[in-house]
């Protein structure tokens, strides 16, 4: 059995029920509408072809619910240096670049220098 897909298109709306289900189930780390406009605007661009694009939607909530909690969790737990070791590195990886632990720990001296003169 074949089952045919469909591309997104401009006018596409998550049904009422799988709106107010993903609002019951993932409000608390979501923002519904928001989601919405981020899932259409992703599959528009893409040119992604679902069967069902409601089923798409709630698994794209559920991750992104999953992706905030991590995340909220992560940055509440951290120390301040623990957040800039992390933010640290994500730099260095956009850039092209990997530095060991020394040279983070020379980067925090420098940073912390300039603060102390400014």
């Amino acid at each position: 059995m074949k089952i045919d897909r469909v591309i997104m298109t401009e006018d596409w709306q998550p049904t009422d029920r799988i709106k107010q289900e993903c609002e019951d189930r993932f409000g608390q780390e979501i923002e519904i509408e928001h989601e919405v406009e981020q899932f259409k605007d992703y599959y528009l661009s893409t040119g992604g072809a679902y069967a069902n694009w409601n089923v798409k939607f709630r698994a794209w909530c559920r991750q992104n619910a999953k992706w905030n909690r991590e995340r909220n969790t992560r940055i509440n737990t951290e120390t301040v240096s623990e957040q800039r070791n992390r933010m640290s590195g994500i730099i260095d990886q956009r850039n092209g670049k990997t530095n060991t632990e020394e040279e983070h720990n020379k980067i925090r001296i420098q940073h912390k220098h300039i603060k102390s003169v400014s």
